[in-house]
């Protein structure tokens, strides 16, 4: 069952800078894990000025504690990018899903 984390960033001066910073490794790690199957989608979420001010990725693992023990080492976390963040199960309907992601 794909798991929703919605990331909401901190919204201090130096937030978007901190981003910005890591976000080549928080990219890398995603990409990987899209190779390995384990993240469907990643987007970030934009502001009313379009900047970055969050994060949402669907993981294609089966439980919120699997994305849990994955996201100790986010660089966006470690870092504090993410101020909070939600985990949700969903259910995405096959005409959605992208070939290999089921």
């Amino acid at each position: 069952m794909p798991i929703l984390l919605q990331a909401f960033d901190y919204t201090d001066d130096q937030a978007l800078q901190r981003r910005m910073t890591h976000r080549q490794q928080h990219l890398e790690i995603l990409k990987q894990n899209k190779d390995h199957k384990l993240v469907i989608l990643a987007s970030a979420i934009l502001n009313e000025h379009k900047n970055m001010c969050g994060s949402i990725v669907i993981f294609n693992l089966d439980t919120p504690e699997e994305v849990e023990n994955m996201l100790r080492e986010e660089p966006y976390l470690i870092h504090r990018v993410w101020e909070s963040y939600t985990l949700t199960p969903i259910a995405i309907p096959p005409f959605f899903l992208v070939e290999g992601s089921e």
